[in-house]
């Protein structure tokens, strides 16, 4: 009801008559206002003229009760409050309201006037309310106001019924009937509930309406379609649609545009784009400027990073959206998310850039064909292998530019592009060809074929896969040599050895004999003077009995130091005198100045029920009985000569050593050991030192200080010794002398750690003795030291590096008791 034209047309009237009753009691106020305050003046004109002439006499004659009530009446007059008369002799008389100072007051003078002189009486005072006449005015006002308010009311409510009879309850149901019709159905018209006036402007607003409603109803319809369609283009465009108005607030934002950028919320529409999508980088918004501007922009491969670290590719255009007037009212982005086609494009790429770097730079040459086995391509291997280059070879026949020769006629080698091209599988050359280049080169080769077929399985070519198999013969033959041969010295093995006497052991060959022989003192030369020189003592075997040897016979080493001649149709009494002869020759061979020695024994098949395993035993027993008939006479020869090599090598281990072992049987004496413990002193004082013939020339000759890795390749040489020693049974106990001759007494010496009385005694004294020789005659890698300098370091030193007994038994007997100097010398 609030909402009818009725309603408003009734606030409308009433609004007007209020404004018409309003200005209307303001013109009655402003007269009423005039017409009092002249009345006022016009009392107080009157009683000017009139009353004062009756106080006078009254107050002349001093008749104050008759004076009170004549001032009474005064206040009975319109908007006079208070009166007030103050005589001449001092009497106050008042009447009225309450003296208030804000009451406009009028003095009149009581004068007497005589026949001869006029004596004023006394002053009247008026006192006069302006609030009260405003007062007054107002309530004469408002009676008025609404007087006439309410008549307005009334008139307001007669022309309100009567517009509503006769416009307003048709306009209120053609409002509703707008309100629930629905344009697209037509069948319901409207119709005003009243009788039908030709001319009528409401009959003619009828019929206007139900023919506007008729178009609206095909438009709305036509619009649906179109709405329809377009969401359904929209729904299904690849490309993601965001609009945007000039403000760059959301309009309209597709699923699709929500789902490739990610954007999860819903009610998007009326953001600003930044807030939407905070990816978008700076230079966007020179895009929106620019496009807000009428400019077209658009992106085939932009990388967009999210705020969660992801990355995608973006293809984009940007363009205007105008309204009807022809001006832009924002912005228009369609955009597809290409990351999968990237990537898929990547891939692809990178696939053929593979296969076409693959084909030109394998180590093989590759050649294709097409379905008639004509030449389409060659990498770089197979223009150099063929002779032929791409351009020249591109549609001749396989033969022309790829002919290949067998060998082996037995192999049955067939034309391998022919043979795919007609079966579709693969064919592999089972032995290698002969490739015939342009230029008559003959390149061994292996090669395979294999189809290339299209989606339907077809063979569309063939591509043949080639190599040179020259290296590959070579290393084959090498692989076989090292199969039958030792990779050391260069003969037979043990395998081949097996092999050849099982083929050899015929009674055509017998008398068959076997030599073994065995290097003697092969572990003294790893241990004094390394693997090396080890390995080297071997080949000199070998090169000897390459040298010495018959063409036919077959020498193999079948062991570490051990070596088998073969020797068919031969008797044992011509191997004797070849032995001995290789026995001479062998030591005229020398290995880091030792000479080479070996040990051998022979035996040999004369008959066929003889074993060849048998006679093998005998070789074997014959040889190790004369090893051991010559090991400690080559032994003992072989220490004297490495410690001539040592002297060699360190000539002042030529005056220290002797040194030591005097001073070592000296000190043995003084602490009463029996005759063998000094006799092994002695000797152990003389060759302690052995082990310094694995330390390099560098340290031994060394003169300043010794770094870290000098150090530790000098501190081997107690093991060293110990190693060269232990290998003759009559050594075995100074071997053990040796190696702990550089322990220290608290236990932080080499090589073991021992402590105390864990040292044997003989090493406790020949540290002691060492010690002593090496700070006098300057071998510690220091300047020569004093006696008594030397005295001192050794009792500095007592029981931490030397045994407390042994360092006091030399200071205060051996060194008190005899001349050093002249026991040195003898």
């Amino acid at each position: 009801m609030k909402k009818s034209s009725t309603w408003r047309f009734f606030l409308v009237t009433f609004a007007s008559f209020v404004v018409a009753v309003t200005v209307v009691s303001a013109i009655f106020g402003y007269f009423i206002y005039k017409n009092e305050k002249q009345h006022l003046e016009n009392n107080l004109m009157l009683l000017k003229e009139v009353y004062v002439n009756y106080l006078v006499p009254t107050l002349q004659n001093s008749d104050y009760k008759s004076l009170e009530k004549q001032i009474e009446g005064i206040v009975g007059f319109p908007h006079i409050s208070r009166v007030e008369i103050t005589t001449e002799d001092g009497q106050f008389l008042s009447a009225g309201s309450p003296e208030n100072r804000e009451l406009q007051r009028f003095a009149h003078n009581l004068v007497f006037v005589g026949e001869e002189t006029a004596r004023n009486l006394g002053t009247l005072h008026l006192f006069v309310s302006g609030e009260q006449i405003r007062a007054d005015v107002i309530n004469s006002v408002r009676l008025i106001f609404l007087l006439q308010l309410s008549l307005g009311l009334a008139l307001s409510g007669i022309i309100a019924l009567f517009f509503h009879l006769m416009t307003g309850r048709h306009l209120l149901a053609f409002s509703v009937f707008l309100e629930n019709d629905d344009p697209r159905r037509n069948g319901k018209l409207f119709s005003l509930n009243r009788k039908k006036t030709r001319n009528d402007e409401l009959q003619m607003l009828e019929e206007h309406f139900n023919r506007m409603r008729g178009r609206i109803g095909q438009y709305v319809e036509d619009i649906q379609e179109l709405k329809d369609l377009l969401q359904y283009v929209i729904r299904y465009d690849p490309n993601g649609i965001l609009v945007l108005d000039k403000e760059l607030r959301c309009v309209f934002v597709s699923k699709k545009c929500l789902f490739d950028n990610h954007i999860h919320e819903k009610n998007i529409i009326g953001q600003p784009i930044r807030e939407v999508a905070p990816q978008l980088s700076g230079h966007w918004d020179l895009v929106f400027t620019g496009t807000l501007f009428g400019g077209v922009y658009s992106s085939e491969d932009e990388v967009i990073t999210y705020p969660d670290g992801r990355k995608d590719i973006l293809r984009w255009s940007c363009r205007p959206w105008y309204k009807p007037d022809g001006s832009i009212n924002g912005v228009i982005v369609y955009s597809e998310v290409i990351t999968e086609r990237k990537d898929m494009e990547r891939s692809l790429y990178l696939e053929k850039e593979l296969f076409k770097t693959t084909l030109l730079s394998v180590g093989d040459g590759v050649i294709s064909t097409d379905r008639k086995g004509n030449v389409l391509l060659m990498n770089t291997l197979a223009e150099k292998m063929t002779g032929w280059s791409s351009e020249e070879a591109a549609g001749k026949p396989i033969e022309t530019v790829f002919p290949v020769r067998i060998d082996d006629p037995d192999s049955g080698r067939e034309n391998s592009v022919l043979k795919v091209l007609v079966t579709g599988e693969r064919s592999e050359m089972k032995k290698p060809g002969i490739l015939i280049s342009k230029d008559g080169r003959e390149i061994p080769i292996e090669d395979s074929a294999a189809a290339v077929k299209d989606v339907h399985g077809d063979t569309t070519g063939v591509v043949i896969v080639f190599r040179d198999c020259t290296e590959n013969r070579e290393r084959q033959r090498k692989i076989e040599f090292l199969s039958y041969h030792d990779q050391l010295t260069g003969v037979f093995n043990r395998r081949f050895f097996d092999e050849e006497l099982k083929r050899l052991d015929v009674p055509r060959n017998l008398p068959l004999s076997l030599v073994m022989i065995d290097v003697n003192g092969l572990k003294l030369f790893n241990d004094a003077f390394g693997h090396k020189a080890g390995d080297m003592l071997l080949k000199r075997v070998a090169e000897v009995l390459q040298r010495e040897m018959r063409g036919d016979d077959i020498i193999a080493r079948i062991g570490g130091d051990e070596f088998i001649i073969l020797l068919p149709c031969t008797g044992y009494e011509f191997v004797w005198p070849m032995m001995e002869r290789i026995v001479d020759s062998m030591g005229n061979e020398y290995v880091e100045d030792l000479p080479v020695s070996i040990s051998w024994g022979c035996g040999t098949k004369i008959s066929e029920g003889e074993s060849a395993e048998k006679i093998f035993e005998i070789a074997e027993d014959q040889m190790y009985r004369n090893k051991i008939s010559h090991k400690s006479s080559y032994h003992h020869r072989s220490i004297e000569m490495i410690l001539e090599t040592l002297y060699s090598k360190a000539p002042v281990e030529r005056e220290h050593s002797p040194s030591v072992s005097i001073l070592s049987e000296l000190i043995g004496a003084e602490m009463h050991l029996d005759k063998s413990e000094i006799s092994e002193l002695r000797t152990a004082g003389a060759i302690h030192d052995i082990g310094k013939i694995a330390v390099s020339n560098a340290v031994l000759e060394k003169k300043g200080k010794l770094s870290s890795s000098d150090w530790i390749e000098l501190k081997k040489h107690p093991e060293v010794g110990y190693n060269i020693l232990s290998a003759v049974n009559e050594y075995s106990n100074l071997a053990q002398i040796v190696l702990a001759h550089h322990e220290w007494y608290d236990g932080n010496g080499y090589p073991k750690g021992l402590k105390g009385d864990e040292i044997p005694l003989q090493s406790r004294i020949i540290a002691v003795a060492e010690a002593y020789d090496s700070m006098v005659s300057g071998m510690m890698f220091s300047a020569p030291k004093t006696l008594q300098q030397a005295v001192e370091e050794l009792q500095n030193n007592a029981g931490t590096q030397f045994d407390p007994a042994v360092v006091s038994v030399f200071v205060d007997k051996v060194l008190a008791e005899k001349s050093i100097e002249d026991e040195l010398c003898v």
